[in-house]
C-alpha cells in the first residue's frame, strides 16, 4: 500500500474511532433518569441519609458479602449532592469517563501514542462498560483504579527489565490502586494478586526488590483477608446456596457474549487474537523486540488465575457471574491494544479493525441495548399491580430477600407507593393471609413450597408471577 493511501487509512479510522469513542463516553450519562434496578437499590440503602451510619455499617455492610469501600464512597457523595438516582448514578459516571484520561497519562512512557491511543479508545468505546457506566455498583470505579494500577505495573515490569531504578511513585500508585481495587471487588483483588505475583517472579529473576515487593504484597494481603474470613463465615452461617446453578461451559458462553455483545463479535476477537499470537511469534527478532513480553503474558497470566480460582470455588460458591467479569476487560483490552499495534506495524491497513470493532459496538447498542434498566425482580410492577387494585395492606415474605433487614425494608419501600403498607410475614400474623395478599420476592417453586410450609399454610390458585416475584391472593374469611 502507498505511503499516502496508508496515511488517509490511519487517519480516517482515528477519526471515526474519535467520534464513537466520544459517543459512548457521552452515552453513559444517558442511564441516570432511568429507574433504579434491584442490586442497585441496596447500594441506596448503604447511602441513604434515613438509614444512620452505625445502623448501614452494623446491620447492613457487616451482613453482607460484597466489599464494602464503594458503598462508604457511595455515603460520602451522598453527603454533598443531593440524595436522588441521577445524582447517585453521576459518582460511577464521572469514573467511567476518567479511565479514559488515566489510561491516556498512566500507560508506560515508552508506549507510542497510537498504541495509547487503542487503548483509550476500547475502553471508551466497549459495550458493558458503557451499558454499566452509570450503575450504582462498584464496577465503573473498579474498573478505573484497575486500570491504573496494570499500567503501573507494566511501568515497573519495563523498568526492572532495563536493571533501572524503580521511582517510588510507581511502587505507591501499584499498591494503593490495587489496594483499592482489592476493596471494591474480587475479581479486582484477584487480578492485583495476580499481578504483584507476576512482578514478585519478575524481582526474583533480576534480583532486585525481593524483599520489598514480597512484603507489600503480604501487607495488602493480611489488610484484605480479613473481610474474605468474614464474607466466607457469614456465608456458612446463614447456609445459603450462594447466587444459582448453571454448567461452566453455559456461563462461560454467555460472559463471552456479555462481554464482546454477541456470539459472533467474540468469535471474531478470538480470531484476532490467534491471528496476533501467530503473526507475533513468526515476526523477525527486531520487530519481537517492540512488543515487550509482558503485554502479552501478563493479562493472560492475570486472566489465567483468575478463571482457576473462579472454577475451584464455584462448585460451592457459584461465580460465574456475567457482571463480575468486568474486571477482565482491562487486562484483556491491554492484551489487544498491544496485539493490534503490532499488526498495524506489520500491516498499517488493519488499523481498520479498531473503528470496525466500535462501531459493531455502536451498533448493538442502538439496536439491542438501547438505555432499559430492566427490573428483572418484577417488585415494580407487582406494585403498580396492586397499586391499581387499590390495596391498602399487603403482607411480604421478606425471608427471601437475602439483604439484612434495614435493606431489606428500603428495598421494599422504594417500590411501593405511599398509600400501600408493607407488613413484615411473620409466625404471629398468619391470620392476616386471608385479609390481604402475600407478595413473595424471588418467588421460585421451591422457595414458595417452603414458605408455604414453615407458615402453614396452603398456596391458593391462582399465583401471579411478576417476572421473580409474585402475589399469592386468598380467599377472604367470612
Amino acid at each position: 500500500m502507498k505511503e499516502s493511501l496508508r496515511r488517509i487509512v490511519l487517519y480516517t479510522s482515528l477519526t471515526l474511532s474519535t467520534i464513537i469513542a466520544a459517543f459512548m463516553l457521552m452515552f453513559r450519562f444517558c442511564f441516570l433518569n432511568e429507574p433504579p434496578i434491584y442490586d442497585e437499590i441496596y447500594s441506596l440503602a448503604t447511602a441513604a441519609p434515613s438509614i444512620p451510619f452505625s445502623t448501614a455499617w452494623h446491620h447492613v455492610l457487616m451482613q453482607d458479602v460484597n466489599l464494602p469501600l464503594y458503598n462508604l464512597l457511595l455515603r460520602a457523595w451522598a453527603a454533598v449532592v443531593p440524595f436522588t438516582v441521577p445524582w447517585m448514578r453521576v459518582l460511577s459516571a464521572l469514573f467511567s469517563l476518567a479511565v479514559v484520561p488515566a489510561a491516556w497519562f498512566c500507560a508506560p512512557a515508552h508506549w507510542p501514542k497510537l498504541k495509547k491511543f487503542i487503548l483509550c479508545a476500547l475502553l471508551a468505546g466497549s459495550l458493558p462498560l458503557t451499558i454499566s457506566g452509570s450503575l450504582l455498583r462498584s464496577y465503573p470505579i473498579g474498573i478505573f483504579t484497575l486500570t491504573i494500577t496494570l499500567l503501573f505495573g507494566l511501568r515497573i515490569l519495563h523498568t526492572l527489565t532495563h536493571l533501572q531504578k524503580v521511582p517510588c511513585v510507581y511502587w505507591g500508585v501499584f499498591f494503593v490502586g490495587g489496594f483499592v481495587t482489592a476493596y471494591l471487588h474480587y475479581f479486582g483483588a484477584a487480578i492485583f494478586f495476580s499481578t504483584a505475583l507476576w512482578i514478585f517472579l519478575a524481582t526474583l529473576r533480576y534480583k532486585k526488590y525481593r524483599l520489598f515487593v514480597f512484603s507489600a504484597t503480604a501487607l495488602a494481603f493480611f489488610m484484605w483477608i480479613p473481610w474474605v474470613l468474614h464474607s466466607y463465615f457469614l456465608m456458612n452461617r446463614t447456609h445459603t446456596q450462594w447466587w444459582y446453578e448453571t454448567t461452566a461451559a453455559y456461563s462461560s458462553w454467555k460472559i463471552m457474549e456479555y462481554l464482546w455483545g454477541n456470539p459472533l463479535m467474540a468469535g471474531g476477537i478470538f480470531c484476532f487474537c490467534v491471528l496476533g499470537i501467530v503473526s507475533l511469534f513468526f515476526s523477525a527478532p527486531a520487530v519481537k523486540k517492540e512488543t515487550p513480553l509482558a503485554e502479552i503474558l501478563l493479562p493472560l497470566f492475570c486472566l489465567v488465575l483468575l478463571v482457576g480460582v473462579v472454577s475451584l470455588l464455584s462448585p460451592w460458591c457459584n461465580l460465574w457471574l456475567d457482571r463480575y467479569f468486568l474486571f477482565c476487560l482491562p487486562p484483556l483490552f491491554i492484551f489487544l491494544s498491544t496485539l493490534l499495534y503490532h499488526l498495524y506495524q506489520r500491516h498499517a491497513e488493519l488499523i481498520v479493525l479498531l473503528p470496525f470493532v466500535l462501531g459493531v459496538w455502536v451498533f448493538l447498542l442502538c439496536t439491542h441495548f438501547w438505555p432499559d434498566m430492566q427490573d428483572l425482580s418484577g417488585l415494580r410492577a407487582t406494585m403498580e399491580y396492586l397499586s391499581s387494585k387499590n390495596t391498602p395492606r399487603v403482607l411480604v415474605a421478606y425471608d427471601q430477600v437475602s439483604y439484612a433487614p434495614p435493606a431489606q425494608q428500603f428495598l421494599l419501600s422504594f417500590y411501593a407507593p405511599k398509600n400501600i403498607q408493607l407488613i413484615p410475614l411473620t409466625q404471629e400474623n398468619t391470620d392476616l393471609l386471608h385479609q390481604m395478599p402475600l407478595v413473595v420476592p424471588l418467588c421460585s417453586f421451591i422457595n414458595l413450597m417452603n414458605i408455604s410450609y414453615f407458615y402453614n399454610f396452603d398456596v391458593p390458585e391462582p399465583v401471579i408471577p411478576f417476572q421473580e416475584t409474585c402475589v399469592v391472593e386468598f380467599p377472604h374469611e367470612e
